[in-house]
């Protein structure tokens, strides 16, 4: 039996991609202190300090008779909302080297941490655009780092377009414009982000349509933080998205588990989150996720402000999963063969996995898979009951 320290450093250890990463939140402190000075930029305190106390509050919804229950509200202990934050570090990227800079160190956390070798970033192009900073500035800008970071670390990278959602649907579309406009290898997505209860995803049905139209990848988040299945369903209908970022209330419908199940598309799941209160919920509802067969990949969100890594969800996994080595290597594997790759660079990285994991598996002395499944957990109350 593979004692549960070894399965941790497997879990470091394994070759792994990242789908669901937001260029802020990966921004070390330091970073951050240090392009605030050279852009003679104040923070209300040092990165250092307010990165340490983010705790955003839950958004106020109906808590009763979701299907893995919602903690009961409670005063939040004081600290700052992710969203504020997020506003605060934006606001010191301004020149191409600044996005270069920031590009480069999240490749290279993501590769030295978690042995990540494929990163997928997203990057909120509003929130730049609305301080005058061009769409050629920010792609160039990260793309020179991800050129850098490919070249000394070897690592891959794509790059996802964020549409914010508390915009209007034409805001989307003139996103969505703005990456068919000035196309380069790097950005191959878009994503819809901020606040589920921002904006619905109806409402950028267009811009998707557009996006669709000219070969881009397509996600959203969905399933977050509003208490209903629709939204996640909107996204695979209506939005036509091939991932879904989060996805956790899927599980108020299981007409919507079966159909997202049978739709094999992929779930981008994250055990840690800045709601700090939400945490347990979290990862209870993806342990059902997993136990009820929808496709999920573990990713690291905002590694830098929660904290977090994409090497600790998979730690995670090991005891809120119940995951084996074999099933730590399968989540992986999963992560790589949903990446936003051409079809041979995706073939050519799961054939050099197959070969480093078992080389892996022999160092840390983990048999060969046998077929091995998660332990089915009772259902939650809605699966037993075949209602939503």
């Amino acid at each position: 039996m593979t004692t549960h320290s070894a399965l941790v450093e497997l879990a470091r250890r394994v070759p792994k991609a990242d789908l669901h990463c937001h260029l802020i939140g990966t921004i070390r402190p330091q970073t951050a202190a240090e392009l605030a000075r050279r852009h003679g930029i104040k923070f209300p305190e040092e990165p250092e300090h307010f990165y340490s106390r983010i705790n955003s509050p839950p958004p106020e919804i109906p808590v009763a008779n979701t299907a893995v229950p919602l903690p009961t509200p409670t005063p939040t202990t004081v600290g700052y909302s992710l969203l504020g934050v997020s506003e605060w570090i934006a606001d010191v990227l301004v020149d191409p080297s600044d996005f270069a800079q920031v590009a480069y160190e999240a490749a290279q956390d993501a590769f030295q941490q978690s042995n990540v070798r494929h990163l997928e970033l997203h990057f909120e192009v509003g929130a730049y655009l609305a301080r005058g900073i061009g769409y050629k500035t920010i792609a160039d800008g990260l793309a020179d780092g991800l050129d850098a970071a490919a070249s000394e670390l070897g690592t891959s990278a794509r790059l996802i377009a964020g549409i914010d959602r508390s915009k209007s649907g034409a805001w989307g579309t003139a996103v969505v414009q703005e990456v068919i406009d000035y196309p380069t290898s790097y950005v191959v997505g878009v994503g819809l982000d901020n606040l589920e209860t921002a904006g619905p995803p109806e409402q950028f049905a267009d811009a998707y349509a557009l996006a669709r139209r000219h070969g881009l990848h397509r996600t959203a988040h969905a399933g977050e933080h509003a208490p209903t299945a629709r939204n996640v369903l909107s996204c695979l209908e209506v939005l036509n998205c091939q991932r879904i970022d989060h996805g956790y209330f899927v599980l108020e419908d299981m007409d919507v588990v079966t159909r997202m199940r049978d739709s094999g598309v992929p779930f981008t799941c994250i055990f840690t989150t800045s709601r700090r209160s939400w945490r347990s919920w979290r990862r209870e509802s993806i342990r059902w996720m997993a136990a009820l067969g929808l496709p999920i990949v573990l990713a690291s969100d905002d590694p830098a402000l929660f904290p977090t890594t994409l090497s600790d969800e998979y730690a995670i996994a090991v005891d809120v999963l119940d995951a084996s080595a074999h099933l730590l290597i399968d989540l992986a594997r999963r992560s790589l063969a949903a990446a936003w790759l051409d079809d041979d660079a995706k073939r050519s990285m799961l054939n050099e996995f197959e070969i480093e994991s078992s080389e892996l598996r022999q160092r840390l002395g983990i048999a060969e898979p046998k077929g091995e499944q998660l332990r089915q957990p009772i259902p939650p109350q809605s699966a037993q009951e075949g209602t939503p």
